[in-house]
């Protein structure tokens, strides 16, 4: 499976909205826009990367259980990053013009390009 910079920045704005001072579990439903798997992979992943702070545990029968207990620093600087979509769409552009896919550059190019996008936008 591939990374999906939408279903990133889907999971980091769903365990934000859902966060409080407790752990939260993390479960994707079938209201969820992406299929459970893919959810469950890239929270993975963010957690592996140091964007969550959680707990994530295969169960022997298949799934997952994901605890949350935060997002971390560098994953509120990342969903900041992705939360503008205009400037998310620029920095596809700049990646197409290079030959490339946004999701396939690693997770810092892709903040980057996006700060980068949203700066330019403001004439920063």
């Amino acid at each position: 499976m591939k990374r999906n910079i939408q279903v990133i920045k889907y999971v980091l704005e769903e365990i934000e909205s859902k966060q409080s001072n407790d752990s939260i579990q993390f479960s994707p439903d079938q209201n969820d826009p992406y299929p459970e798997d893919m959810i469950n992979y890239h929270l993975k992943l963010l957690d592996e990367g140091g964007y969550i702070d959680a707990e994530i545990k295969g169960l022997m029968g298949g799934g997952q259980v994901n605890l949350i207990r935060s997002i971390t620093w560098e994953g509120h600087d990342l969903l900041e990053a992705l939360r503008n979509d205009k400037a998310v769409e620029m920095a596809e552009e700049k990646a197409e013009k290079q030959g490339s896919k946004l999701s396939d550059l690693p997770i810092e190019v892709v903040k980057s390009l996006a700060i980068a996008s949203a700066k330019q936008m403001f004439d920063l």
